[in-house]
């Protein structure tokens, strides 16, 4: 049998019981419609198209079928028939005679279904004519956050985040993002004179914002401002210094900028001895006091597929005459680009991973949910 029809047959039952409570006249086989058997028959038949057709017949003669249309609307948009379920919403909506709660359920259902096929004003109209009533506030301000996100309406999501905080969560968290998120919008359209207005927004909705000094850094490196954008690099340690590789390059860069490079060795090193956990994700030529030389390692570098590929390649190179100094810079150069080859970064929500850092987790869009994976085998 079709696992749908499965659900839907509990469904059907409940309902039957519930019309058995209203009483015996109620009760009786004869005072239910026809077409409610027939439905059932269909169902039991595993005939589910002409059951639909039964069902959505019955919303006109009966309104004790509503929550059952409701569920099967429900459980056609799970399984992907997002027409069917459009048209069991619409026709339950259609009736004149509903209880305003039943209204606001079809109406809740109906915008997920517009949400799922991609009819995504349609949904928000639904969506926002059920904050109008207070309907579902937490529930319905979680699918317009999802929409606006997915349409990257920023500024949308803010007011909706304003205007329902405390409802969904993390309101400051999300709101600092959104205002990075047009941040960057800015950045990339040039519009460098919204850029610290905007991120002085998302300052204010979370004063422990990493992305916020991630973007400022990167305002003043562009600009040439390369002491205020080492700044706010720097600073990110005193925020969340798991969250500092992605900007190792950058600040490598503002000290060459400003011809100071054994300065950055030096620091580098000394970050490498506060924040062992980062150990894996700093450069190995960082963490010498001969940057030059250790750089030369990496020359011939070739791809490393495995640890064993490190032995096998030590082992061969013995056999042929190099010494220990040589061994242990190649397994070193080596362990460097296994590293750079694994995912550098996992969701700890969903357990997506990447070597890319994600603000919002692609799989799961949680916002800064992503964490090294050094830092997660460690506090595994």
């Amino acid at each position: 049998m079709d696992p749908l029809l499965w659900l839907l047959l509990p469904v059907a039952a409940a309902s039957g019981w519930w019309a058995a409570r209203r009483g015996p006249r109620r009760a009786s086989r004869q005072d239910l419609h026809p077409d409610y058997f027939l439905g059932l028959n269909h169902l039991l038949n595993e005939e589910a198209d002409k059951a639909t057709e039964v069902l959505v017949r019955l919303v006109e003669v009966d309104p004790d079928t509503v929550e059952l249309h409701l569920a099967l609307g429900s459980l056609f948009r799970r399984r992907g028939e997002v027409d069917r379920a459009i048209r069991v919403h619409e026709n339950v909506i259609a009736r004149s005679s509903l209880s305003e709660q039943r209204r606001a359920q079809a109406m809740l259902e109906l915008g997920r279904d517009y949400a799922r096929a991609g009819l995504f004003d349609r949904a928000e109209e639904l969506f926002q004519g059920l904050l109008a009533r207070g309907r579902y506030m937490d529930t319905v301000a979680a699918h317009l956050t999802e929409l606006y996100q997915q349409e990257k309406e920023w500024l949308k999501a803010i007011e909706l985040s304003e205007a329902v905080r405390g409802l969904n969560g993390d309101t400051g968290l999300r709101v600092a993002h959104y205002w990075c998120e047009l941040a960057e919008e800015a950045m990339r359209q040039g519009d460098t004179a919204s850029v610290p207005e905007r991120l002085e927004r998302a300052q204010q909705s979370d004063p422990a914002s990493v992305r916020v000094a991630v973007l400022r850094g990167r305002y003043h490196q562009q600009r040439g401002e390369y002491a205020q954008a080492l700044d706010c690099y720097l600073g990110i340690e005193s925020k969340d210094p798991l969250l500092l590789p992605p900007v190792f390059d950058a600040i490598a860069g503002c000290y060459r900028a400003l011809d100071r490079e054994q300065d950055a060795a030096a620091w580098f090193r000394a970050l490498a001895t506060r924040q062992p956990a980062l150990l894996p994700l700093i450069p190995f030529h960082w963490r010498e006091d001969d940057v030059a030389a250790t750089a030369q390692r990496g020359e011939d570098a070739e791809p490393v597929a495995s640890p064993a590929d490190l032995l096998l390649d030590a082992r061969r190179r013995r056999r042929a005459g190099a010494g220990p100094e040589e061994l242990a810079a190649r397994l070193e150069s080596g362990l460097q680009r296994l590293v750079a080859s694994q995912p550098n970064y996992r969701c700890g929500d969903c357990g997506f991973s990447s070597r890319t850092l994600f603000w919002q987790c692609p799989g799961c869009q949680r916002w800064s949910s992503m964490r090294p994976v050094a830092w997660q085998q460690e506090n595994a």
